[in-house]
């Protein structure tokens, strides 16, 4: 009896046992998750952000998203909680109502919005490998102490960073982008800069030309705290050593002078930037010619020539914060430059020197707005107004002494282009758990109206050849038939013979029977006024499908249309895929396979329109005389 009783006690115990293990086993079941990614306004993954959960009981319960910009909350009970994301440069980000569901995971992703006060640092910070579609093998981002490597010379940074696109598809080249909008002219001082991003996403319909040889510049936000620094630059001919093709050493310097001020407008609503910069270059071009004396003897002649040059860049930009999700900026910039001489160097003389002016004025606005959690809108607008002529030029025809020398008149005077830009972009944005929808579309316009009455004065040309031989006097050598004897005499002896015998008072026919004369003659005619206007457009949809953590596809699909040109069916659908083998919500993958498909369209440049127009045998008219009779 006591074996049997024991026996029960100790089978009771057991049961008991299994039924609390296996009520704990289906609490266990019970419970759900969270999971979600946080981004910017930009659709840039922001890592190392604070996620903090709280439940009913007040409990909280802490994390951070890892370089993915994902978080996750595991063994969550059901009910409702309260999520709290943090992030330094960000605003912050509150929802009290996240419903956790039994034995499901729950996904909410999150857009943080930029603040105005501080710079941002986003993305993908070590450039590792994952399936995100920004983060292609080429794709390169620099911000922080990155950008402290590279030139502050605008013209040194815009090489450097072409360098780093490397080559681009197409014929226009390196794309630059300035805040998202096109046309940039003049690249900002490194100091100016926040983020350049480079080669992302090369298959996206946001883009209208394949990704590669694409450079985006974000601008630091303004701040509210006064700041301001100064800078000098200053070089000079004493400092560099004389050019070895230049006979004369020609008075060279360069003087630099760049200051910039940024603070509060409005606490907490509105703040500033200025810069101001002026660049003075006082350099030189190094004639290499070969000219005729007194004498009419040949002479080389190589002289550096002073070239001064003038340019001053200033730039105006304020930061309105309209409400917690709403950020307005404005930009206006003024970029006017001088140069003097120019036209000058190599075989080109003084005589065909002119002097160049040019004004540009820039005017932009971009509004960002968070409508929700999900979803984000950016409004762009640019106008640029450039003017450009050219002066003080020398109105007598052009001499073109082949291989020796070009003088004459510089045959471009009155020269004027007058441009004008207009840009409008409006892109939205909405994140829906592992998938993101990008809609917008560009309106770009552009009227260009040119005056050039190039070659107007007309230009003789000067060519070498066979020619009658002459005697000591000038005099022409004939042979035993009473023909003249012919020799190959240079261009040079040809412009000679003519102003040797022009002097004697030989007739022009006399002059060419002595194998001087001009070779070509040639003039331009007509109205020298001609003017382009042409507008393009680009709309589309971006479909981003993050599958699984292994797996990223995208599709989407641009329309492309523009003025001056009968093609309307221009549909460029684009594919890609990402696949990261191995990767997990907790573990990268180390390598990724990416793959993609796309119809691109290059748009036919307005020049090409404008010297369509000029030269279509009726506006403008070339006229070359070659036969010396």
């Amino acid at each position: 009896m006591t074996l049997v009783a024991r026996t029960g006690k100790a089978l009771r115990l057991a049961v008991l046992s299994l039924l609390l293990c296996g009520g704990a086993a289906s609490a266990r079941q019970a419970d759900g998750s969270l999971r979600g990614q946080v981004k910017d306004q930009l659709g840039a993954v922001v890592a190392n952000a604070s996620v903090k959960l709280v439940d009913a009981s007040g409990r909280e319960r802490q994390t951070v998203t890892n370089r993915e910009g994902v978080y996750l909350f595991e063994q969550l009970p059901p009910g409702g909680y309260r999520l709290l994301v943090s992030a330094a440069g960000f605003s912050g980000h509150e929802n009290a109502e996240v419903s956790v569901a039994a034995a499901r995971r729950e996904t909410l992703d999150v857009t943080l919005g930029i603040t105005v006060e501080e710079s941002v640092t986003v993305g993908n910070q070590n450039n590792e490998v994952s399936v995100d579609p920004e983060n292609n093998a080429n794709s390169l981002v620099l911000r922080g102490d990155d950008l402290n490597f590279l030139p502050d010379d605008p013209d040194a940074l815009a090489s450097v960073l072409q360098a780093f696109a490397g080559a681009a598809a197409g014929p226009d080249g390196v794309d630059i982008l300035v805040d998202g909008f096109s046309g940039v002219r003049n690249l900002p001082r490194r100091s100016q800069i926040a983020e350049i991003r480079i080669n992302q996403n090369p298959f996206t319909a946001e883009y209208d030309r394949i990704g590669f040889g694409r450079i985006e510049l974000r601008l630091n936000p303004t701040t509210d705290q006064f700041h301001g620094n100064v800078e000098f630059y200053f070089n000079d001919e004493s400092l560099n050593s004389r050019n070895p093709f230049a006979a004369n050493r020609a008075p060279f310097q360069v003087r630099n002078y760049f200051g910039q001020l940024s603070g509060p407008l409005i606490k907490n609503r509105a703040s500033f930037y200025a810069a101001v910069a002026r660049e003075e270059s006082d350099g030189n071009s190094v004639i290499n010619a070969t000219v005729l004396d007194a004498q009419l003897r040949p002479t080389p002649f190589g002289v550096a020539v002073l070239v001064p040059e003038r340019e001053i860049y200033s730039d105006v930009r304020t930061d309105f914060k309209l409400d917690t999700n709403n950020n307005l900026t404005f930009n206006y910039q003024y970029l006017p430059s001088k140069q003097t001489a120019a036209g000058v160097g190599g075989f080109n003389l003084p005589s065909r020197a002119y002097d160049t002016l040019e004004r540009t004025h820039i005017f932009r606005s971009l509004l960002n707005s968070v409508i929700s959690p999900r979803t984000f809108h950016q409004l762009r607008f640019q106008y640029i107004w450039s003017l450009n002529r050219v002066r003080n030029a020398n109105t007598d025809p052009t001499i073109q002494v082949l291989e020796a020398f070009t003088g004459g008149g510089a045959n471009v005077n009155g020269d004027r282009i007058d441009v004008k830009r207009i840009e409008l972009q409006d892109n939205v944005t909405y994140g829906l758990g592992n998938r993101t929808v990008r809609l917008g579309g560009r309106v770009r316009g552009i009227k260009i109206t040119n005056l050039s009455p190039l070659n107007f004065n007309g230009t003789y040309t000067f060519a070498g050849g066979a020619a009658p031989a002459l005697d000591q006097n000038g005099g022409v050598v004939l042979g035993p038939g009473g023909e003249p004897l012919l020799a190959d005499i240079d261009s040079l002896e040809r412009y000679r013979r003519t102003l040797f015998f022009r002097s004697q008072g030989l007739t022009p026919a006399e002059i060419r029977a002595r194998g001087g004369g001009a070779t070509q003659f040639s003039i331009a005619g007509g109205d020298p006024e001609v003017d382009v206007t042409q507008y393009d457009v680009g709309v589309y949809a971006q479909y981003d499908w993050r599958i699984s953590p292994t797996f990223n596809l995208g599709l989407g699909l641009r329309y492309e249309n523009q003025t001056n040109l009968s093609s309307r069916l221009n549909l460029a659908p684009r594919v890609s895929f990402a696949w990261g083998p191995g990767a997990s919500d907790r573990a990268r993958p180390k390598a990724v396979i990416r793959g993609g498909f796309g119809v691109f369209y290059l748009r036919v440049n307005e020049q090409l329109t404008l010297q369509t127009r000029q030269f279509d045998g009726a506006t403008q008219q070339q006229f070359i005389v070659s036969d010396p009779a």
